[in-house]
């Protein structure tokens, strides 16, 4: 059992580390990488703004530590919302294409197989046949065993799944629009972008200024469709009934007393082209004295800024 000291610890380092760990502080000098299960739609591709609202009992014991998402049924005044705002970059090719390059991949290795059997079988006559005498009479040493290996062939049962890759930029949104991202969260109201911020951010985002320091060493990111979620994400109201989810495991950069591990999940259930909704859940993990999960929860939104890249014509 947990001692009350130590628990105060806890959630001193929760409210210190709360804003900081909700600040889109992601992006260009760390490595980021996805694993893809199963076949998304609609295409990702693109540029897309997404507001992370994370929801929190104003009751005494939780108005200013972090917690999971109220009850159900508690009304609209006992809820205090916190807003944030990302920018990703995603690449999405689809199962059909992303198969015809994995098809030419394993062409490629299944020659390099074939070559090295040829090799091999080879270099096994030549040191089969019997040595000749040497010149003194004398019997030259058995030939050396070959030791080495025969490559293995690729798997010829391929899954289908598509190829997406997540980046979450680590930049500063415009100052105007994060002013009114700051007032909401300040008077605990619950913050949407206009019609004006979304315009805002499709002709600014490429030209956005990069945070001058990162907490993030890295990001494992995961895209799964339904079939292939597991665990958890079955049983979470925030992820159960996801078309797909989006989850990021992000390791931290080490600091005396903060969090070393922050997992993002998005689960999303509403779908469109230029819309996609749903339950999100977020889990900052601290590792002194051992590690315990901070779980928060809440929905979000992504709003597509740039459009799927159109295919270029062959031959250019």
């Amino acid at each position: 059992m947990i001692d009350r000291r130590m628990w105060r610890t806890l959630v001193v380092v929760a409210v210190v580390a709360f804003p900081l760990m909700l600040a889109p502080s992601t992006g260009f000098g760390f490595p980021q990488s996805t694993e893809t299960s199963g076949e998304i739609t609609p295409n990702l591709a693109g540029t897309w703004f997404v507001v992370n609202r994370l929801e929190f009992s104003k009751n005494k014991e939780q108005s200013d530590v972090p917690g999971p998402t109220p009850t159900p049924g508690l009304s609209a005044k006992d809820v205090r919302p916190f807003t944030v705002g990302y920018i990703f970059t995603i690449e999405h090719v689809p199962t059909s294409e992303a198969q015809k390059a994995r098809d030419v991949e394993k062409a490629k290795k299944q020659e390099a197989v074939e070559k090295a059997t040829k090799i091999l079988a080879e270099e096994q006559v030549k040191a089969a046949k019997e040595p000749a005498p040497a010149p003194s009479g004398e019997i030259a040493v058995e030939p050396k065993v070959l030791s080495y290996g025969i490559p293995r062939a690729p798997d010829s049962v391929v899954d289908k799944y598509d190829e997406i890759s997540v980046h979450l930029l680590d930049v500063d949104l415009p100052k105007a629009l994060q002013d009114e991202i700051d007032a909401k969260n300040k008077a605990e109201e619950v913050w949407e972008p206009s019609a004006k911020d979304l315009a805002l951010l499709k002709s600014s985002w490429k030209t956005l200024k990069p945070r001058a320091k990162t907490e993030y060493s890295r990001i494992q990111w995961k895209v799964m469709e339904h079939r292939y979620l597991e665990g958890g994400m079955l049983q979470d109201e925030k992820t159960k009934d996801a078309k797909f989810v989006i989850s990021g495991d992000a390791a931290l950069i080490g600091s005396p007393g903060q969090p070393n591990r922050n997992i993002i999940v998005y689960g999303a259930d509403k779908v469109s082209p230029t819309l996609i909704e749903g339950g999100h859940v977020r889990a900052i993990m601290t590792s002194a004295p051992f590690p315990i999960p901070i779980d928060m929860k809440g929905s979000f939104r992504m709003y597509r800024l740039t459009d799927v890249p159109k295919a270029k014509p062959k031959g250019k």
